[in-house]
């Protein structure tokens, strides 16, 4: 029976220390909505306690990272697909740190050059956790044993693909829900890489 690796705490702990960054991050900033604020704005210019919170999501991303080229050189990912997945997984968690130098700007302030910036690497790392989950799925789907992982990646990707669509209108245009559309979205990501870390 196969077993689970030395990288894959790296999954869950990186997702608990996001979720809790989260929570705490909103609780310390006044008049913040999880409703309707989006994650970055925890870590605009002028948000409290900016320094913790980048720490923090720094943490997380230190997480990815390792977990994704440990899993991409893992001698068990055999399969091209499988192996661009780990890796578009760390990639996506090293331009979580890229974040840090483009920060978004306070809802409702001009837009920046630097927050322009910020648009654009988000949208990259949301392509990024898309593919990761569409080449796990095709790597899964080819093993006998993987089908239900891959249908299981699938469904992952359409709740990332039809959230992160709907949250990217509603922050655009500032509903009331943006900001839960996007949780939705990355959540979706992140339960699958808590359930790819988990399982051997």
């Amino acid at each position: 029976m196969r077993t689970r690796s030395w990288y894959s705490v790296f999954a869950p702990v990186g997702v608990a220390v996001y979720v809790v960054t989260v929570i705490v991050g909103a609780a310390l900033y006044p008049g913040y909505s999880h409703l309707k604020d989006t994650v970055s704005s925890l870590t605009n210019p002028t948000a409290p306690n900016l320094a913790v919170m980048n720490g923090l999501f720094t943490v997380y991303n230190l997480c990815g990272i390792v977990f994704g080229i440990a899993w991409a050189a893992d001698r068990r990912t055999v399969s091209a697909a499988a192996k661009a997945s780990a890796a578009s997984v760390a990639l996506a968690a090293f331009l979580g740190l890229v974040l840090y130098f483009f920060p978004q700007d306070r809802m409702g302030d001009a837009i920046t050059a630097r927050g322009t910036a910020h648009i654009a690497i988000a949208g990259t790392i949301s392509l990024l956790t898309m593919a990761a989950l569409l080449l796990r799925g095709l790597a899964d789907r080819r093993q006998p044993e993987g089908r239900g992982r891959a249908v299981y990646s699938f469904v992952s990707l359409a709740a990332v693909f039809v959230t992160g669509g709907l949250a990217a209108m509603g922050v655009a245009r500032g509903w009331a829900v943006g900001g839960l559309l996007e949780r939705l979205t990355i959540g979706s990501y992140l339960q699958w890489l808590v359930v790819e870390g988990l399982l051997p």
